[in-house]
């Protein structure tokens, strides 16, 4: 993924399961000569230091974007087009599509149970396969509705009913090599040239690791547990064999090495490794530094970031704890990055105090 993922049947909806992204968007080079400068327009931007002088193509495309304010359909057009620049905050498992998902559950031979879970096989008493979505659509729409916001009501929470989703979905994304395919040529067809995803790597091993060594609230101590005898280097190991095995089912999945690849195949990707909050102290710990050990390694992981709602007692409640983690193992991993959430916390859900 550096540019592994980047040497390429996109399905019919482009409803998302998840999470949507936070886009850099650029700006678009000129439009069509109709699309003038207008007189109005102001001649410089402003901004931290020296202004710069507009140029003709931004006004041309501001004018373009001004003539079609009462045209939808050349407007959705317009935005169509319009370049997205990078996708650098991607959960991978809710990027994909909701019907993606779908097929995936049904390919893997899992059952879907009253809670409209997937659940593993075999398909007991309340369970229905999931390969019945291929031919029932009131079930596959059941499914739809429980995996994603389509159709939400409005009178339920939405936020609640969103972090949901994922756990109900949770077994079909095993895959990653599969959901990248998926989820890249979604990002091709929106105008995007970069994609930064969140995984967990080595998941199991690490969880195993910290619950072995225990947690030690002196930071520097328990990190040092964690490196005796090698343990998390070779959690580390597992989390590169995990990548390069996604980068070959990305490659099979997306035809990349055929005469017909997929579009995706030309996208650069990068990892980020997410870390469950809400799991115990010593658990998240080992994520954090298995990510970083993994950044400083190997160049596909880029990043940190710490998911699930801010929200969460947990989360709340172990807040400073964690960005003391961040800032210790920051400093033992000066090669890595960190790509927090922000904003997501508001009074609705936390007072001030919190």
């Amino acid at each position: 993924m550096i540019s592994t993922i980047r040497t390429q049947h996109r399905p019919k909806s482009l409803l998302l399961a998840g999470v949507g992204a936070l886009t850099a968007l650029t700006l678009l080079p000129a439009f069509p000569a109709a699309a003038a400068p207008g007189n109005d327009a102001s001649p410089r931007t402003a901004g931290h230091g020296s202004p710069r002088a507009v140029t003709a193509a931004e006004l041309g495309t501001a004018a373009y974007l001004r003539s079609l304010r009462d045209r939808p359909a050349r407007l959705q057009a317009f935005f169509k087009a319009l370049p997205k620049g990078a996708d650098l905050h991607n959960h991978l498992s809710g990027a994909a599509t909701t019907e993606f998902l779908i097929k995936l559950a049904a390919e893997k031979g899992l059952c879907i149970d009253a809670t409209t879970t997937a659940v593993a096989p075999p398909c007991g008493p309340g369970t229905r396969p999931a390969s019945d979505a291929r031919t029932d659509t009131a079930f596959r729409q059941q499914i739809v509705r429980a995996w994603s916001m389509q159709d939400f009501p409005a009178d339920q929470s939405g936020h609640d009913h969103f972090f949901d989703t994922f756990n109900k979905f949770g077994m079909a994304t095993w895959d990653r090599g599969k959901l990248l395919a998926n989820v890249a040529n979604t990002v091709i067809e929106q105008n995007q040239f970069y994609l930064e995803t969140m995984v967990t790597p080595a998941s199991d091993s690490a969880k195993k690791l910290a619950d072995e060594v225990g947690y030690d609230a002196d930071l520097a101590a328990f990190h040092r547990k964690l490196l005796a005898g090698g343990q998390l280097d070779r959690v580390v190991d597992e989390a590169v064999q995990e990548a390069d095995d996604a980068d070959a089912q990305f490659r099979q999945a997306a035809h990349c090495d055929t005469s017909r690849p997929d579009p995706g195949c030309r996208l650069p990707v990068r990892w980020i490794s997410q870390v469950s909050r809400g799991s115990t102290p010593a658990r998240v710990f080992t994520q954090i530094a298995v990510g970083m050990r993994l950044a400083e390694r190997d160049r596909r992981f880029v990043a940190v970031n710490l998911v699930q709602p801010e929200d969460w007692d947990t989360s709340l409640a172990n807040y400073s704890l964690q960005m003391r983690m961040l800032k210790y193992l920051r400093g033992q991993y000066p090669g890595s990055h960190l790509t927090l959430h922000a904003g997501e916390l508001a009074p609705v859900w936390s007072s001030p105090r919190t």
